[in-house]
């Protein structure tokens, strides 16, 4: 009962940090024009992709550590002032990285933008969703997050009159963030009892260590699934950018949606896999089944309606950007069913390493594609490099997974 509810809390919470925004988009892009939602697109991804090397994979590994210990509060506080104190220090690596884009990128530059950056990699550090998840607080996260959220397109409706201020988009939900923040950092220290203190750099390290493998899978991982917007960046132009980008941002509950219900997953795999490693893949199996129909059915209902989706959000204004969306809704379902056999698989059991492989291989395919295709193909190669690296990662996980179930029945 309680996976159940905190899947459904934690897919609400996830989905509601896309959808609400998104019923802002029509206003937005009748206000701003297409190169301004290009800039307000690629920044939202720069943001998102620095904001990962804070995060540093800690969300999987610290849950993990927990688990084991949350009866403890001196050994639970041990953990997660660790972990705070080093997104404190990739939160400066972060910041390093993020003016050093702004140095380079001065046709596009605004104050404001830059701002919203450093707010949205600060808000980074003390939004821990997995101490809420671990001590069955979700409800609590869920509903603040649910309050902020619904204030976003309150605040934008309100103050965005003006294309120039474009960067409102991008500062408002830092703003609303770090509001949230300040009762998370009041919940976790008030309600569920954990405080921060020094551990020592041993502990420090020790965290740092746990948490390396998941964020490298994450680091290579990301490479090939932004590298391609990066490049594209390169050599589209802003309106070419405005495509992909409300596509994307249609996609985007769909991805959040799926990762919420992973999230949830992961720690009662864990626990199936250490009780009864059969009983773990069968479940692994059964989830993919169930998950791989559904997915199906719900992704070409998508594709078959994109051009009524496409002019609910958007109007009549980005109308070229419905073909890529056609395509690229069956993104988010081949990405799921690769995490179930990945991340509730593979990593369940410990094998990071063939984890950690097979994405450094799709991450270095992707470069070689991005290099020879989106320069001549530009969209094209963009949807045409993602569904194909997700699915060759998805395939070669169910073929470890499958030997892996094969060899333990024998065993």
């Amino acid at each position: 009962m309680l996976l159940t509810r905190n899947t459904v809390y934690i897919v609400l919470n996830q989905f509601l940090s896309i959808i609400i925004p998104i019923f802002t988009l029509k206003y937005v892009v009748s206000i701003v024009d297409n190169q301004q939602f290009g800039v307000i697109v690629l920044y939202t991804m720069i943001f998102s992709y620095l904001g990962m090397l804070i995060e540093f994979g800690f969300g999987l590994s610290s849950t993990r550590e927990l688990i084991l210990v949350k009866e403890d509060v001196k050994r639970s506080s041990e953990i997660y002032s660790s972990v705070v104190i080093l997104k404190i220090l990739f939160f400066l690596l972060a910041n390093l990285i993020l003016f050093f884009v702004f140095f380079f990128e001065d046709v596009t530059f605004n104050k404001y933008v830059l701002l919203s950056g450093v707010l949205v990699l600060f808000n980074r550090i003390f939004d821990n969703f997995w101490v809420f998840q671990v001590f069955n607080k979700v409800g609590i996260h869920t509903f603040i997050s649910f309050i902020s959220k619904i204030l976003y397109p309150i605040v934008i409706f309100a103050c965005l009159k003006s294309k120039d201020n474009f960067w409102l988009v991008l500062l408002v939900p830092g703003i609303l963030n770090f509001l949230s923040n300040i009762i998370y950092v009041y919940i976790i220290r008030n309600k569920i009892g954990l405080f921060y203190f020094f551990p020592g750099f041993q502990k420090i390290t020790a965290q740092l260590k746990l948490a390396s493998s998941f964020f490298w899978s994450i680091f290579f991982s990301n490479i090939y699934t932004s590298l391609s917007f990066i490049f594209l960046g390169f050599f589209a132009s802003p309106n070419e950018i405005s495509l992909i980008g409300s596509a994307d941002r249609l996609i985007q509950p769909i991805k959040a949606g799926f990762s919420a219900v992973s999230l949830s997953l992961f720690p009662d795999f864990n626990t199936m896999f250490k009780k009864n490693y059969k009983c773990g893949f069968k479940n692994v199996f059964k989830y993919a089944k169930i998950f791989a129909f559904g997915i199906l059915i719900f992704s070409t209902v998508l594709s078959m309606n994109a051009e009524k989706i496409y002019h609910f959000f958007y109007g009549y204004k980005l109308d070229n950007g419905i073909a890529l969306f056609r395509i690229l809704v069956y993104l988010p379902g081949i990405v799921f069913l690769g995490n179930i056999f990945g991340v509730q698989g593979l990593l369940s059991i410990k094998k990071e390493l063939y984890y950690l492989k097979v994405i450094i291989l799709a991450a270095i395919l992707s470069v070689l594609f991005n290099f020879l295709l989106v320069p001549k193909y530009l969209t094209m190669a963009y949807t045409f490099i993602l569904i194909s690296i997700e699915s060759l990662v998805m395939i070669l996980f169910f073929i470890k997974i499958l030997k892996l179930s094969k060899y333990y029945e024998e065993s």
